[in-house]
């Protein structure tokens, strides 16, 4: 498949924090980001790559387990964003939720959610004040919160 999926994946690989953001259109985030979740977190499941390295050590696996790319077990930290046009926020409530099929197989910290709706009728959302401080917040570690647009 030729996509961007690779380049991606290799900015993911070096990251230490990421900031996921997503499209909501009936509760949940787009059908492209769940293709990429599910190429990105098979590759990236800290808990299926002990197994890998095992077989790898013992032959059963194609591969060497020194040439392992590590660096898929590394600390990150993440926050996610999903984007909504309805007035209410029914219409993005499972946004962020979802979304966390993206961190938890690499073990990825979540360190803030935040739901943003009514973008269809704010015009610019980067002349709503409000919305821009609580973007802002999103990357700032703390405890995992629900942020509210």
């Amino acid at each position: 498949m030729k996509d961007d999926f690779q380049e991606v994946e290799e900015a993911v690989r070096w990251a230490d924090a990421l900031i996921v953001a997503a499209p909501v259109y009936a509760l949940t985030p787009v059908g492209q980001f769940k293709d990429f979740v599910d190429r990105f977190s098979c590759r990236h499941d800290i808990s299926a790559i002990p197994w890998v390295l095992d077989g790898r050590r013992t032959g059963k696996y194609p591969g060497n387990a020194d040439d392992y790319p590590i660096e898929r077990l590394r600390k990150r930290y993440v926050s996610y964003i999903c984007v909504g046009g309805a007035t209410t926020d029914d219409w993005v409530s499972l946004g962020t939720p979802i979304m966390h099929i993206f961190g938890f197989p690499a073990g990825m910290k979540v360190i803030a959610n935040l739901d943003v709706h009514h973008t269809g009728a704010m015009g610019s959302p980067y002349l709503d004040e409000n919305l821009m401080n609580k973007i802002h917040e999103v990357g700032k570690a703390r405890p995992v919160s629900r942020l509210r647009a």
